[in-house]
């Protein structure tokens, strides 16, 4: 279970998020929506530890890996998918130590959880923007912890490559994770157990059918075409 209890966080000196007061139960899958600039890249490293928060407690049951938006990996770096994959491991072996039989047959799992079996050998640059973002992901699900975090893992993918996103998360949800992912994209949070809205405070944590009729998540979005609304900085 992840449970945040009054939290407050500043980035740069600026709130990024508000008295955010929620649990997520374990085993869920929970999409994470709002605006630009709402605080879910902000929400996702409070859960990780990779930020503090500057009020408030975050409790989480269990180790968690987190899938960055922005995960430096340069594909004209010639990284293979293995080589990728692996780096999922330095977190419990370190960067120095040799690769153990439990550090292979993770790798090979989480491989072959975003089927890329018969291209794990490719390197980075020979693989599609769909493939690529697959190759991370099981980075991520290489760590083997209890909770998966990931920063709009779909973003600028084609619908089939989305949807095989949205397929690997179930997947590992079905196997005992607590899934938690970052969208702009409303159809892919309908696919969720749980829809976390966040406007810089939390907006509602509900199940999909109730937040969607929500009026304060759909004043969030554009009519037209569901693309999400700016939240206008704060100095």
């Amino acid at each position: 279970m992840i449970h945040l209890d009054a939290v407050t966080a500043h980035r740069a000196a600026k709130l990024a998020l508000r008295d955010v007061t929620l649990q997520i139960p374990s085993a869920t899958l929970t999409a994470l929506i709002g605006p630009n600039g709402a605080g879910k890249s902000t929400f996702l490293g409070q859960i990780s530890g990779r930020l503090h928060p500057s009020t408030g407690t975050v409790a989480v049951g269990g180790t968690v890996a987190e899938v960055l938006q922005t995960t430096a990996v340069d594909p004209q770096v010639r990284l293979t998918v293995h080589d990728v994959v692996a780096m999922g491991r330095y977190p419990s072996r370190g960067h120095l130590r040799p690769f153990r039989p439990i550090d292979r047959e993770a790798v090979s799992r989480a491989i072959h959880a975003v089927d890329l079996d018969l291209l794990r050998h490719r390197t980075l640059d020979q693989l599609s923007g769909g493939q690529r973002q697959r190759a991370l992901i099981a980075q991520g699900i290489a760590q083997d912890a209890e909770v998966l975090l990931l920063d709009e893992p779909a973003a600028g993918l084609d619908v089939r490559s989305q949807r095989r996103i949205l397929e690997i998360m179930r997947a590992e949800v079905d196997r005992g994770r607590t899934v938690v992912f970052s969208t702009h994209h409303l159809p892919d949070a309908s696919c969720a157990d749980l829809v976390v809205a966040l406007d810089r405070t939390l907006v509602c944590c509900d199940a999909p059918d109730i937040a969607m009729d929500r009026p304060d998540v759909r004043a969030l979005f554009d009519p037209f075409t569901d693309a999400p609304h700016r939240t206008p900085a704060l100095v």
